[in-house]
């Protein structure tokens, strides 16, 4: 009997409890039309009709049989087309063309010339750095560094070890050509030595006959 007393209508009102009722009328009035109410579009499955329904067939033989002679058709079309030419000949002596050939040609040719003329002025360019000065500068800076160094570098150490190999290899070099010279010499001085002796014994001979002719 007090439900009316806590309720909270749309709109203000001077008494609750008639409110209440008359919105709760409305509001069964508007369940009952819903209801009741009819679609205005039929929304139901059309009518079917028996000669309008695709024909199936009998029975599962039927079906497999149909598709077998279906494709032993189209076996026969496919090994007569493969036998023969075919019906449409498909093969044309038909030449690509286009509008812009000579605009590729003329700029595929001045590709070509600058591409040449870069080529040119590449092979004929002088470098700007000279490598040897550059590397006589660094062995200079070397030395510098060597020179004013508490303990010497490895490299110092290799080009010393390499300067006495160099040094080794001359004195046996020296060694060798001197043997050689004196040999030479030795063998000079007894070829000498030999025609001089052989003069001697030819003027002394030479003398006797002369002694023993009347």
């Amino acid at each position: 009997m007090l439900s009316h007393l806590a309720y909270q209508p749309i709109m203000p009102c001077g008494n609750k409890y008639l409110q209440q009722k008359w919105d709760q009328i409305s509001y069964d009035f508007h369940r009952n039309k819903i209801k009741s109410m009819q679609p205005t579009l039929d929304t139901k499955a059309p009518k079917k009709y028996d000669h309008l329904s695709p024909q199936k067939p009998k029975s599962k033989d039927m079906y497999t049989r149909k598709i077998e002679r279906e494709n032993i058709l189209l076996l026969e079309r496919l090994s007569h087309i493969m036998l023969t030419s075919g019906r449409v000949d498909n093969r044309n002596s038909y030449e690509r063309k286009s509008l812009n050939v000579e605009k590729r040609q003329r700029e595929l040719r001045q590709i070509n010339m600058e591409n040449q003329s870069m080529l040119t002025r590449l092979s004929q360019s002088k470098p700007h750095y000279d490598v040897k000065k550059l590397h006589g500068d660094w062995l200079q800076a070397r030395k510098l560094v060597d020179a004013i160094a508490r303990y010497p570098s490895r490299s110092q150490q290799g080009e010393e070890k390499a300067g006495k190999k160099m040094t080794t290899r001359k004195k046996t070099t020296n060694t060798s050509t001197g043997t050689t010279n004196v040999g030479k010499i030795a063998s000079a001085t007894t070829t000498t030595s030999t025609a001089q002796d052989d003069s001697e014994e030819e003027s002394s001979n030479e003398k006797t006959e002369e002694s023993n002719s009347p």
